[in-house]
């Protein structure tokens, strides 16, 4: 059954949550977000994923409106705060567990958002 911290990316396992679950080198925990406006016009891919046995955490903003593209990357050493979900000017805020989320992006090469999921 689903909980209020399965939107967090850590690990259900027997030891400190910080500790993966596996010893893989390419073990990770991501969110994986798409959005759109009805026109079709505007499109966007964002995301953000943590790779504790390679000590990195990474998010990603694609933004297509209409024939253009951007794209922005950012990674970062990974910190021990998990409920604290960010890449540099990226941000990922639980409002409420498995209810309601806010993606903030600050101005990156061009671009920013501030996006918000509401479930049903």
């Amino acid at each position: 059954m689903l909980g209020p911290m399965d939107e967090y990316p850590v690990h259900q396992v027997p030891q400190p949550i910080a500790w993966p679950g596996s010893s893989d080198r390419n073990f990770y925990d991501r969110s994986y977000f798409n959005a759109h406006d009805r026109s079709g016009d505007i499109f966007v891919i964002t995301g953000i994923g943590y790779y504790p046995n390679l000590g990195v955490k990474d998010a990603f903003f694609l933004a297509r409106r209409g024939d253009t593209q951007t794209a922005v990357h950012l990674s970062d050493a990974i910190d021990q705060d998990r409920l604290n979900q960010h890449v540099g000017a990226y941000r990922v805020e639980v409002k409420e567990p498995l209810r309601k989320l806010r993606i903030v992006m600050d101005e990156t090469e061009g671009i920013a958002a501030d996006l918000t999921w509401e479930g049903l």
